[in-house]
């Protein structure tokens, strides 16, 4: 009776990009019991996931309708937007959460987290990773409905990504 409850008690995961990095903790959580639904991308196939009890969804509506929590660990802005535009803000719900963890351009994490807020979710979690001068990854974090910190150093690191 107390597994059963636990499992009751654990949210629901949506996870988007399952890549190097993204597979990795999308079976962690699977692994810790989470129940977990997946965004197929490119048709390829998971088994080690579905193995895990992992369900395989086919759109971002889809992926969110299911979730409690979406993570998104895609490669940058294009495939963000895509997703965010492409079914998870239409089917968003009030008390989810989002997290990104990809590697963003601020202005448009600006512009998903004002979209977001239109609809009144409990919160978004945008955690951009973005390379420094010294190539090494630097963690920014902003949580809630609080803007990304705009210091100089912040700036220059996405300097690039705005550029191209």
């Amino acid at each position: 009776r107390r597994m059963a409850e636990s499992e009751a008690s654990m949210q629901r995961i949506g996870f988007i990009g399952l890549g190097l990095m993204g597979h990795g903790m999308a079976k962690n959580l699977l692994r810790k019991g989470h129940p977990l639904s997946f965004l197929v991308h490119r048709k390829r196939s998971h088994p080690d996931l579905l193995d895990l009890k992992a369900r395989e969804v086919s759109s971002p509506r889809e992926l969110i309708s299911n979730s409690d929590v979406v993570i998104l660990c895609v490669t940058g802005t294009p495939q963000v937007e895509a997703n965010v535009y492409g079914g998870l803000l239409e089917g968003a719900r009030k008390g989810q959460i989002v997290i990104d963890c990809s590697t963003s351009i601020p202005e448009s994490t600006d512009r998903i987290r004002a979209d977001f807020d239109t609809i009144e979710p409990a919160g978004e979690l945008v955690v951009p990773l973005g390379p420094t001068k010294t190539r090494v990854l630097k963690l920014y974090l902003a949580s809630g409905y609080h803007p990304l910190p705009r210091t100089a150093e912040y700036e220059a690191e996405f300097k690039d990504q705005r550029e191209d």
